[in-house]
Protein backbone atom coordinates (compact mmCIF):
# COMPACT_ATOMS: atom_id res chain seq x y z
CA UNK A 1 0.00 0.00 0.00
CA UNK A 2 2.22 2.41 1.09
CA UNK A 3 4.82 1.39 -2.30
CA UNK A 4 1.40 2.07 -4.11
CA UNK A 5 0.99 5.65 -2.47
CA UNK A 6 4.60 5.96 -3.00
CA UNK A 7 4.23 5.69 -7.32
CA UNK A 8 0.95 7.86 -7.57
CA UNK A 9 2.49 10.79 -5.18
CA UNK A 10 5.73 10.24 -8.17
CA UNK A 11 3.75 10.47 -11.22
CA UNK A 12 1.29 12.86 -10.21
CA UNK A 13 4.55 15.15 -9.02
CA UNK A 14 6.00 14.35 -12.55
CA UNK A 15 2.87 15.14 -14.44
CA UNK A 16 3.55 18.78 -12.53
CA UNK A 17 6.53 19.32 -13.99
CA UNK A 18 6.14 18.39 -16.98
CA UNK A 19 2.34 20.55 -16.97
CA UNK A 20 4.91 23.40 -15.96
CA UNK A 21 7.55 23.16 -18.68
CA UNK A 22 5.08 23.37 -21.12
CA UNK A 23 3.44 26.36 -19.80
CA UNK A 24 7.08 27.63 -19.64
CA UNK A 25 7.28 26.45 -23.41
CA UNK A 26 4.22 28.47 -24.66
CA UNK A 27 4.75 31.81 -22.53
CA UNK A 28 8.24 30.95 -24.45
CA UNK A 29 6.77 30.88 -27.53
CA UNK A 30 4.44 33.87 -27.28
CA UNK A 31 7.11 36.50 -26.50
CA UNK A 32 8.92 34.75 -29.55
CA UNK A 33 5.77 35.62 -31.66
CA UNK A 34 5.17 39.32 -29.81
CA UNK A 35 8.68 39.89 -30.77
CA UNK A 36 8.84 38.57 -34.09
CA UNK A 37 5.80 40.60 -34.61
CA UNK A 38 7.39 43.33 -33.19
CA UNK A 39 10.67 43.09 -35.16
CA UNK A 40 8.07 42.92 -38.61
CA UNK A 41 6.43 46.10 -37.39
CA UNK A 42 9.74 47.64 -36.93
CA UNK A 43 10.92 46.62 -40.17
CA UNK A 44 7.78 47.77 -41.90
CA UNK A 45 7.78 50.95 -40.36
CA UNK A 46 11.76 51.48 -41.38
CA UNK A 47 10.78 50.78 -44.67
CA UNK A 48 8.14 53.64 -44.34
CA UNK A 49 10.93 55.97 -42.95
CA UNK A 50 12.97 54.58 -45.69
CA UNK A 51 10.35 55.16 -48.72
CA UNK A 52 9.33 58.79 -47.20
CA UNK A 53 12.74 59.64 -47.18
CA UNK A 54 13.69 58.61 -50.40
CA UNK A 55 10.28 60.47 -51.87
CA UNK A 56 11.74 63.24 -49.85
CA UNK A 57 14.70 63.09 -51.69
CA UNK A 58 13.19 62.97 -55.07
CA UNK A 59 11.68 66.15 -54.27
CA UNK A 60 14.57 67.51 -52.70
CA UNK A 61 16.39 67.31 -56.09
CA UNK A 62 13.54 68.19 -58.49
CA UNK A 63 14.71 71.28 -60.69
CA UNK A 64 12.51 74.47 -59.87
CA UNK A 65 10.41 75.53 -62.97
CA UNK A 66 12.42 78.37 -64.54
CA UNK A 67 11.32 82.31 -64.64
CA UNK A 68 9.93 82.70 -67.97
CA UNK A 69 10.06 86.64 -67.11
CA UNK A 70 11.97 88.62 -69.62
CA UNK A 71 11.15 92.14 -68.56
CA UNK A 72 8.30 94.42 -68.19
CA UNK A 73 6.94 97.41 -69.45
CA UNK A 74 8.94 100.97 -68.93
CA UNK A 75 6.04 102.98 -70.22
CA UNK A 76 2.55 103.21 -72.36
CA UNK A 77 0.64 105.79 -74.06
CA UNK A 78 -2.43 105.70 -76.27
CA UNK A 79 -4.02 101.83 -77.21
CA UNK A 80 -1.54 98.84 -76.74
CA UNK A 81 -2.48 95.28 -76.61
CA UNK A 82 -0.39 91.99 -75.49
CA UNK A 83 -1.81 88.98 -76.63
CA UNK A 84 -0.38 85.93 -74.09
CA UNK A 85 -1.38 82.88 -75.13
CA UNK A 86 -4.55 83.91 -76.99
CA UNK A 87 -5.44 86.16 -74.43
CA UNK A 88 -5.62 89.58 -75.34
CA UNK A 89 -5.63 92.67 -72.45
CA UNK A 90 -4.60 95.83 -72.30
CA UNK A 91 -0.63 96.61 -71.73
CA UNK A 92 -0.27 99.12 -69.57
CA UNK A 93 2.81 100.36 -67.35
CA UNK A 94 4.87 97.96 -64.92
CA UNK A 95 3.27 94.83 -66.57
CA UNK A 96 5.70 91.84 -66.69
CA UNK A 97 6.46 90.55 -70.06
CA UNK A 98 7.30 87.03 -71.28
CA UNK A 99 8.54 84.83 -73.68
CA UNK A 100 5.82 84.69 -76.10
CA UNK A 101 4.05 88.04 -75.76
CA UNK A 102 2.75 89.53 -78.83
CA UNK A 103 2.83 93.40 -78.39
CA UNK A 104 0.56 95.62 -80.92
CA UNK A 105 0.18 99.12 -81.24
CA UNK A 106 -2.76 101.10 -82.84
CA UNK A 107 -2.42 104.46 -84.77
CA UNK A 108 -1.96 106.48 -81.47
CA UNK A 109 -0.19 103.98 -79.47
CA UNK A 110 3.29 103.34 -78.52
CA UNK A 111 4.86 101.59 -75.94
CA UNK A 112 8.98 101.55 -74.46
CA UNK A 113 9.54 98.29 -73.35
CA UNK A 114 12.90 97.09 -70.98
CA UNK A 115 14.00 93.55 -71.43
CA UNK A 116 16.96 91.21 -70.15
CA UNK A 117 17.48 92.88 -67.08
CA UNK A 118 17.28 96.91 -68.81
CA UNK A 119 20.30 95.61 -71.49
CA UNK A 120 17.74 95.66 -74.44
CA UNK A 121 15.22 98.57 -74.66
CA UNK A 122 12.60 98.88 -77.30
CA UNK A 123 10.47 101.43 -78.38
CA UNK A 124 7.82 99.96 -80.26
CA UNK A 125 5.98 102.63 -82.76
CA UNK A 126 2.65 103.60 -83.99
CA UNK A 127 0.69 100.64 -85.93
CA UNK A 128 3.45 98.29 -85.27
CA UNK A 129 3.39 94.26 -83.80
CA UNK A 130 5.50 92.48 -82.51
CA UNK A 131 6.37 89.19 -81.01
CA UNK A 132 9.15 88.61 -78.02
CA UNK A 133 9.38 85.30 -79.68
CA UNK A 134 12.56 84.06 -77.75
CA UNK A 135 14.68 85.85 -74.89
CA UNK A 136 15.66 83.37 -72.49
CA UNK A 137 18.59 81.84 -74.39
CA UNK A 138 21.92 83.32 -75.09
CA UNK A 139 20.51 83.64 -78.97
CA UNK A 140 17.89 85.98 -78.22
CA UNK A 141 15.61 87.18 -80.97
CA UNK A 142 12.17 89.49 -81.49
CA UNK A 143 9.72 89.52 -84.77
CA UNK A 144 8.31 92.60 -85.89
CA UNK A 145 5.47 91.69 -88.50
CA UNK A 146 4.81 95.55 -89.04
CA UNK A 147 5.82 99.06 -88.16
CA UNK A 148 8.22 100.20 -86.48
CA UNK A 149 10.55 100.11 -83.53
CA UNK A 150 13.92 101.81 -82.21
CA UNK A 151 16.23 99.29 -80.55
CA UNK A 152 18.88 99.95 -77.77
CA UNK A 153 21.35 97.29 -76.84
CA UNK A 154 23.80 97.30 -74.06
CA UNK A 155 26.73 94.92 -74.47
CA UNK A 156 25.37 91.70 -74.15
CA UNK A 157 26.99 89.02 -72.16
CA UNK A 158 30.31 86.33 -73.58
CA UNK A 159 28.42 84.68 -76.08
CA UNK A 160 24.91 85.97 -76.06
CA UNK A 161 23.38 87.61 -79.46
CA UNK A 162 20.21 90.04 -80.08
CA UNK A 163 18.45 90.15 -83.73
CA UNK A 164 15.30 91.51 -85.11
CA UNK A 165 13.40 90.06 -87.75
CA UNK A 166 11.12 91.24 -89.95
CA UNK A 167 9.10 89.31 -92.67
CA UNK A 168 12.27 90.23 -95.23
CA UNK A 169 15.73 90.83 -93.10
CA UNK A 170 17.55 89.78 -89.98
CA UNK A 171 19.53 92.41 -88.37
CA UNK A 172 21.56 90.58 -85.31
CA UNK A 173 23.81 92.68 -82.72
CA UNK A 174 25.83 92.29 -79.43
CA UNK A 175 26.03 96.26 -78.18
CA UNK A 176 24.22 98.92 -80.77
CA UNK A 177 21.16 100.89 -81.22
CA UNK A 178 19.65 100.67 -84.69
CA UNK A 179 16.35 101.64 -85.84
CA UNK A 180 13.35 98.99 -88.24
CA UNK A 181 11.15 100.32 -90.45
CA UNK A 182 8.54 100.08 -93.23
CA UNK A 183 9.02 102.28 -95.81
CA UNK A 184 5.90 100.94 -98.45
CA UNK A 185 6.76 97.23 -99.53
CA UNK A 186 9.96 97.73 -98.34
CA UNK A 187 12.17 96.63 -94.71
CA UNK A 188 14.52 99.51 -93.65
CA UNK A 189 17.27 99.45 -90.98
CA UNK A 190 19.34 102.14 -90.05
CA UNK A 191 22.48 101.58 -88.51
CA UNK A 192 22.56 104.46 -85.88
CA UNK A 193 25.49 103.22 -83.46
CA UNK A 194 27.85 100.22 -83.83
CA UNK A 195 27.78 97.40 -85.99
CA UNK A 196 24.92 95.32 -86.89
CA UNK A 197 25.04 91.84 -89.05
CA UNK A 198 22.65 92.30 -91.54
CA UNK A 199 21.31 89.66 -94.19
CA UNK A 200 17.92 89.56 -96.05
CA UNK A 201 15.68 86.10 -95.32
CA UNK A 202 16.21 84.65 -99.37
CA UNK A 203 20.00 84.14 -98.97
CA UNK A 204 20.92 86.66 -101.30
CA UNK A 205 22.60 89.33 -99.17
CA UNK A 206 24.65 89.04 -96.10
CA UNK A 207 26.79 92.01 -94.78
CA UNK A 208 27.85 93.55 -91.34
CA UNK A 209 27.53 97.50 -91.88
CA UNK A 210 28.64 100.46 -89.98
CA UNK A 211 27.28 103.42 -87.99
CA UNK A 212 25.48 105.64 -90.09
CA UNK A 213 24.74 102.95 -92.89
CA UNK A 214 20.79 102.90 -94.17
CA UNK A 215 19.77 99.50 -95.70
CA UNK A 216 16.70 98.80 -97.98
CA UNK A 217 15.44 95.52 -98.78
CA UNK A 218 12.40 94.50 -101.15
CA UNK A 219 11.91 91.74 -102.14
CA UNK A 220 15.28 89.35 -102.90
CA UNK A 221 16.96 92.94 -103.55
CA UNK A 222 19.10 95.01 -101.09
CA UNK A 223 20.40 98.46 -101.45
CA UNK A 224 22.80 100.16 -99.23
CA UNK A 225 22.97 103.65 -98.70
CA UNK A 226 26.72 104.82 -97.55
CA UNK A 227 27.33 107.95 -95.13
CA UNK A 228 29.29 109.54 -97.93
CA UNK A 229 26.20 109.22 -100.31
CA UNK A 230 23.80 110.64 -97.93
CA UNK A 231 26.14 113.18 -96.67
CA UNK A 232 26.50 114.31 -100.13
CA UNK A 233 23.03 114.10 -101.26
CA UNK A 234 21.35 116.33 -98.04
CA UNK A 235 24.34 118.33 -98.36
CA UNK A 236 25.60 117.86 -94.80
CA UNK A 237 28.66 117.25 -92.73
CA UNK A 238 26.89 114.71 -89.80
CA UNK A 239 23.71 112.63 -90.57
CA UNK A 240 20.77 112.79 -87.08
CA UNK A 241 19.93 109.08 -85.48
CA UNK A 242 16.54 110.91 -84.01
CA UNK A 243 13.67 108.61 -84.86
CA UNK A 244 11.86 108.59 -81.50
CA UNK A 245 7.92 109.37 -81.55
CA UNK A 246 8.02 110.78 -77.73
CA UNK A 247 9.58 113.90 -76.87
CA UNK A 248 11.55 112.13 -73.82
CA UNK A 249 12.15 108.35 -74.69
CA UNK A 250 15.23 106.61 -73.08
CA UNK A 251 16.29 105.39 -76.76
CA UNK A 252 17.11 109.17 -77.94
CA UNK A 253 16.18 112.16 -79.21
CA UNK A 254 12.23 112.99 -80.86
CA UNK A 255 12.18 112.49 -84.76
CA UNK A 256 11.92 116.12 -86.55
CA UNK A 257 9.26 116.06 -89.00
CA UNK A 258 10.72 114.92 -92.69
CA UNK A 259 10.09 117.82 -95.10
CA UNK A 260 9.02 117.42 -98.36
CA UNK A 261 12.18 118.12 -100.10
CA UNK A 262 13.79 115.34 -97.98
CA UNK A 263 11.31 113.11 -98.52
CA UNK A 264 12.25 113.56 -102.45
CA UNK A 265 15.24 113.00 -101.92
CA UNK A 266 15.60 110.57 -100.49
CA UNK A 267 13.19 108.63 -102.66
CA UNK A 268 15.31 109.48 -105.79
CA UNK A 269 18.13 108.23 -103.93
CA UNK A 270 16.84 104.94 -102.65
CA UNK A 271 15.27 104.91 -106.56
CA UNK A 272 18.15 104.81 -108.10
CA UNK A 273 20.70 102.50 -106.04
CA UNK A 274 17.58 99.36 -106.85
CA UNK A 275 17.89 100.65 -110.44
CA UNK A 276 21.62 100.20 -110.36
CA UNK A 277 20.62 96.49 -109.13
CA UNK A 278 19.67 95.74 -113.14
Amino acid sequence: MNKLVYIMTLVVFTLLIVNACHKKQDASIDNKDKQSKSDIEAVNIDKNNVKDKVNDKDKTIEPPKADDTIGKVFFVSGNVDLNRNNEKKTLNKDDVLKEGDIIKTSTNGVAVLSLNDDKIKLEVQYNTELELNKLLGKDKSIKVDKGNVWTKVEKLNTGDKFSVNTPQTVAGVRGTIFYTFQAGDMWATCHCQGDVDYSDNGGKYHQEHHQDYLTFTKGDKTIVLTPEEMKKAFKTDTLQHNHSVLPDSPLGPEAQKETQEHAKIMSELIEKKFKELK
